[in-house]
């Protein structure tokens, strides 16, 4: 074993060895993989927030042309249907 290992089983016992190598595992491998996660579904939140402007945006342009089509069809048909 090496001179670490040795000094924590010396001073903890096999419990703290198992315990300092399961912080060790987590530092090293699950927390940088927590980060990636985390940054990944605030990239996700920002594009469902894009999405969800677009939409809006899209409600808003709706509501215009339908506006637009009824004061059009509402134009025609009170100038005999448009057509001479």
């Amino acid at each position: 074993m090496t001179a670490p290992t040795t000094a924590i089983i010396g001073a903890f016992g096999p419990i703290g060895f198992g315990l300092v190598a399961v912080i060790i595992l987590w530092r090293v491998i699950v927390q940088p993989e927590l980060r990636a996660v985390r940054e990944g579904a605030a990239a996700m939140c920002r594009g469902i927030d894009c999405a969800k402007d677009a939409a809006a945006s899209s409600r808003a342009a709706a509501s215009e042309a339908r506006l637009a089509a009824q004061i059009l069809t509402g134009a025609l048909a009170g100038s005999g249907g448009g057509t001479r």
